[in-house]
């Protein structure tokens, strides 16, 4: 193999075959999705022979990080150009975001949806690039006007984004949209931040996975469910095959395959029971004759302790959701639109509020899974009950206003801690 040139942005490659099967990659992932992407495909869509593609990649993932990298380099270049000396930097990253996904939607679904299907190689390469939008932040002329985390504003904006992409409903409006909601968290210099008191600090270190005590039980089929989750745990779905299914469920390959007609098949039916169990967690405690305030902290409570309890549930629905490609992205979708049930009441919290567009749920609800996310990929011995207040704080400012949002979380908290000290 010849010497590899470092990965550049692809608008300025030329139309070598080299370029072209870059960005043959990119068409074929919009397509079928990164699960879904072989060399033969590749090499069908770029019009090239198979020993060229060899010429210069050694393999299809190799192929995929050259693309997504040269895509990456272009994204964070436009960020940091819009970010300099801008007077709103984080609005300059919000409007770079939109207008990408936006005039270039195939590499922005391959950047904001499927790296996320490209197993642990795609779940850390997301971390850099959210990483490296945030230090772009830190080079504006002007200090951030958001209360929120940084990391938690760009990979909600990532994962709203996705769900517009996926839906194919993209457009202008989002630019309104984004930046109302970012208005709900105005930063006030003279105050303590929010978002700073409440969110947790994430360990610098991911501890080993222990999945002592999780071997599956019951009847055949909740044993595969379980067993499916077990083995996605431990190596990511790209990785897994029906053996190591059966053999953490502890059933024969036979028995796997009169229930299931694939491992995908399995994953669906873990994910959608997860999602379940979780509402049926969440529900009766957000359901309760109470303000609807209180009815969010409860439900929250509820939320995090069932997943918990439940990290199998937790990893299947926060960070390998995407895993099985496009054609189950509208499902995960819906799903994560499912829980801004409980946001519905916020609307009628006060008059301002009335006149608030859906995608304040909808945003919510991406900052919240993105919250989430971010603490499930610091392994299963972080405990995301800590993640909670910052969770309540999102989806309340925006309704209620974000002093009395902060105000409301800071309180429920020091009730808990005034509760622990009575009963110690």
């Amino acid at each position: 193999m010849r010497a590899r040139r470092p990965p550049g942005p692809l608008g300025a490659r030329d139309r070598s075959a080299e370029g072209r099967i870059l960005e043959a990659v990119t068409v074929v992932v919009d397509e079928v999705g990164y699960a879904h992407l072989t060399v033969q495909r590749i090499l069908d869509a770029a019009s090239v022979s198979r020993a060229t593609f060899y010429q210069y990649f050694s393999n299809v993932d190799d192929c995929f990080w050259c693309a997504y990298r040269g895509h990456v380099e272009e994204l964070v270049g436009e960020v940091m150009a819009a970010v300099r000396g801008s007077d709103d930097p984080e609005l300059a990253v919000i409007d770079v975001l939109v207008g990408f996904a936006i005039s270039r939607p195939a590499v922005a679904r391959l950047l904001m949806r499927e790296g996320l299907a490209a197993g642990p190689v795609g779940l850390v390469e997301r971390d850099c690039l959210i990483l490296a939008i945030r230090q772009s932040l830190s080079t504006a002329a002007a200090p951030g006007r958001i209360d929120l985390p940084p990391a938690v504003l760009i990979g909600g904006t990532f994962r709203l984004l996705a769900m517009r992409l996926s839906a194919g409903t993209a457009s202008g409006s989002l630019y309104g949209e984004l930046h109302e909601w970012a208005a709900a968290f105005p930063m006030d210099p003279s105050r303590p931040s929010w978002s700073e008191r409440l969110t947790p600090k994430l360990p610098d270190t991911v501890p080993p996975i222990s999945l002592s005590g999780m071997r599956p039980q019951g009847p055949a089929r909740e044993r595969i469910l379980r067993g499916t989750a077990l083995a996605i745990r431990a190596k990511g779905y790209q990785a897994i095959t029906v053996n190591d299914i059966v053999g953490a469920a502890g059933v024969s390959r036979r028995r796997f395959y009169d229930e299931f007609a694939s491992k995908a098949d399995a994953f669906i039916a873990a994910y959608e029971q997860g999602f379940q169990q979780t509402m049926a967690a969440c529900a009766p405690a957000f359901f309760a004759p109470r303000a609807w305030r209180e009815r969010v902290w409860q439900g929250g409570l509820a939320f995090t302790s069932f997943l918990a309890r439940e990290p199998l549930i937790a990893h299947l629905g926060f960070i390998e959701c995407y895993a099985i490609g496009p054609r189950f992205t509208l499902r995960v979708h819906d799903i994560q639109m499912a829980f801004t049930l409980f946001l519905e009441d916020g609307y009628r919290e006060r008059s301002e509020a009335e006149g608030l567009s859906r995608a304040h749920s909808a945003l919510a609800a991406a900052a919240i899974f993105e919250i989430a996310f971010q603490a499930g990929r610091r392994g299963s011995g972080f405990d995301i009950r800590r993640c909670q207040p910052l969770a309540v704080y999102v989806a309340l400012a925006p309704f209620i206003g974000r002093e009395e949002a902060g105000e409301f979380v800071i309180g429920k908290l020091a009730g808990s801690a005034s509760g622990a000290s009575a009963a110690a």
